[in-house]
């Protein structure tokens, strides 16, 4: 019997492929409604339809499925279990929509939720980033009498890492600990990535060495978490000496791994151990990702080595990687800090061809070549641009552009674009006067302009002589 229907089932999901990727909601209602009496009589072969086309990442027809099931007449209707797998599938296709719809409809249908049901749900919240809705779910249980178990914890803590609650994540983490509950390695992950996102790194790096206190042996997701934490806060030493680590758990780095390490050597400018890391990586069968090359592109940057940031970029090709904003961002940077400003301008007018919108950091980058290059014409061009695209210019490109008019002698244009800071409903800054305060440029105006002007930064208290 149950051989037969398994053969229906597998005949079923053959007809739906032939169907195409994307059939017509008419054409799959009339082939589920075929089969429907045969589901309601056995509810399990529709429950494994169910889980093959949530395996084949077809959320729509998971919830076609049950659509069809509930419209249809009988006295079987669908389970808890076929809700809760329409749930989950659509958390698997972050729908978090449909998941959060298909819970509150529970009751309509006579069924009370279940813990697999809330923490399905909740689930399907952290994947489409609503975090404050998986909590407000995981706080509900209780109040249904329901007992949280370990996943609606990890789920929960998932929620609070998404939306970088890591407060919250650490309270739902200690909470744990005073339950019956004993977390494991996905709780701690899970809380470790909280606090990494929260800029927490030394709770981060607690809650990872607490992991031996539950006789738990850190995975290489745990190891990974942790080094991104150090890197973010700057603690490259404690970042190599953690990815050191994963060889000694005998455990095997990912790309991920060498991504976080070779990130971590951007703060020091160790562009040697960097390339370094990115060769052993290789070395270990790794393909390099974008995330990678962006990285080993910002230590040679911060290392001062243009020429080998440039030539990473130009290999990324051959990797078959395509440069993304924060590679050619990492790009230009190194072109700029080297005072190569012809291939800084190229890098950046060769990203729309690379179907990229060059963002703020891109722009304010290459007017600061321009600036240093001397060529306050290209500057006040890209600055232009900026004005004309829809990113609106922070102080920054209004003193890198100052700065070039002013290197050059044009004082007026200087001037006009000090003025209009103000105008901007931006703050002047220290750089923004000094950059202003040179000679050709307020020993060019008249006796009231610089009386004002040297006013604002008196003002700011930035010091400076009088040019009168």
């Amino acid at each position: 019997m149950a051989q037969a229907w398994r053969k229906r089932t597998a005949a079923f999901l053959e007809e739906l492929k032939h169907l195409g990727k994307r059939p017509s909601h008419k054409e799959v209602d009339r082939l589920m409604s075929l089969r429907l009496r045969e589901w309601q009589r056995t509810p399990k072969a529709a429950g494994q339809v169910m889980q093959d086309l949530k395996r084949m990442k077809r959320a729509d027809l998971v919830c076609q499925l049950l659509d069809v099931w509930e419209r249809g007449s009988g006295q079987a209707k669908p389970e808890p279990l076929h809700y809760a797998t329409a749930i989950s599938a659509c958390a698997a296709a972050k729908w978090w929509h449909k998941a959060i719809a298909i819970f509150h409809s529970l009751p309509d249908a006579s069924i009370e939720p279940s813990v697999i049901s809330y923490n399905a749900t909740i689930s399907a919240c952290e994947k489409g980033r609503q975090w404050h809705l998986g909590l407000q779910l995981f706080d509900a249980m209780p109040k249904a009498n329901m007992v949280p178990d370990i996943i609606s914890y990890s789920s929960a803590i998932s929620c609070c890492e998404k939306g970088s609650q890591w407060n919250f994540a650490l309270g739902l983490f200690n909470s744990i600990r005073s339950s019956k509950l004993s977390p494991d390695d996905i709780v701690y992950n899970a809380t470790i990535s909280s606090c990494d996102k929260g800029g927490r790194w030394q709770l981060a790096l607690d809650v990872f060495h607490s992991m031996a206190t539950n006789a738990l042996s850190p995975d290489v997701i745990s190891f990974n978490a942790t080094i991104s934490a150090c890197k973010r806060a700057g603690e490259w030493q404690l970042a190599l000496q953690l990815f050191n680590g994963i060889s000694e758990a005998t455990l095997s780095p990912t790309v991920v791994s060498y991504s976080a390490a070779i990130s971590s050597c951007e703060v020091q400018g160790l562009w040697q151990m960097a390339i370094f890391l990115f060769n052993s990586m290789q070395e270990a069968t790794l393909a390099p990702d974008v995330i990678s090359c962006s990285s080993l592109l910002s230590s040679c940057e911060k290392g001062g080595r243009w020429q080998l940031a440039l030539h990473m970029f130009n290999s990324m090709p051959t990797m078959k990687l395509t440069p993304d904003n924060i590679t050619y961002n990492a790009a230009i940077t190194s072109c700029e800090k080297g005072a190569q400003w012809q291939a800084a301008l190229n890098l950046f007018r060769s990203m729309p061809a690379a179907q990229l919108v060059p963002n703020l950091i891109g722009y304010n980058t290459t007017i600061s070549s321009c600036e240093k290059g001397g060529e306050w014409t290209l500057a006040l061009e890209i600055f232009r641009s900026l004005q004309g695209s829809r990113i609106p210019p922070d102080v920054i490109s209004y003193n890198a552009t100052i700065s070039a008019c002013e290197k050059c002698s044009h004082w007026a244009a200087a001037l006009e674009l000090f003025t209009c800071i103000t105008r901007a409903r931006l703050e002047p800054n220290v750089v923004s006067y000094r950059a202003v305060l040179g000679s050709s440029t307020l020993r060019s105006c008249s006796v009231a302009v610089q009386a004002s002007v040297l006013a604002m930064i008196k003002m700011h208290g930035v010091p400076a002589e009088d040019p009168r």
